[in-house]
């Protein structure tokens, strides 16, 4: 609690091979001295549902009992794994597989998305669904990730 911390997750999902595994990365931004934690996590995820609900970062729908009462300094979505040195702890710039990079930043826009993919996030008090293409999936596996309790209480 009260410290700030980096995380990560690379998600393959289970396929007729077997199943699928989420490898978590961890950081204490707070001790400089830590180094990064890795985890692995099996799943039976075969893809991702169209979400029924607009998706939101650190929420679902209008359950605010679940909602994230921390803050977000910046969210970069990729596709594919990245190492270690592709993380966005490690390396800011932009990247050819970025699909979407969120700063929260008066300077660039709070909403704005800094990958030049024009997913740009909006405000809505209104519950209704939204989809733009094929950026519904793409949403819903964010809002996934940010709800697990492997983000909330990795140790």
């Amino acid at each position: 609690m009260n410290k700030p911390y980096y995380v990560s997750a690379a998600v393959r999902y289970a396929d007729k091979k077997g199943p699928g595994e989420v490898h978590f990365t961890l950081k204490d931004l707070a001790n400089d001295d830590e180094p990064l934690l890795h985890d692995r996590v099996t799943t039976s995820l075969t893809g991702v549902r169209t979400a029924t609900q607009p998706i939101q970062l650190g929420g679902k729908g209008a359950d605010n009992e679940s909602s994230f009462h921390g803050v977000i300094d910046e969210l970069r979505l990729s596709a594919g794994v990245l190492n270690d040195q592709a993380l966005l702890y490690t390396n800011e710039d932009q990247r050819p597989d970025t699909l979407g990079f969120w700063r929260f930043e008066n300077k660039s826009g709070t909403l704005r998305d800094s990958s030049g993919q024009g997913r740009d996030l909006t405000v809505t008090s209104v519950a209704t669904p939204s989809a733009k293409g094929g950026a519904t999936p793409l949403a819903a596996l964010c809002h996934a990730l940010l709800n697990s309790s492997e983000f909330l209480y990795v140790e």
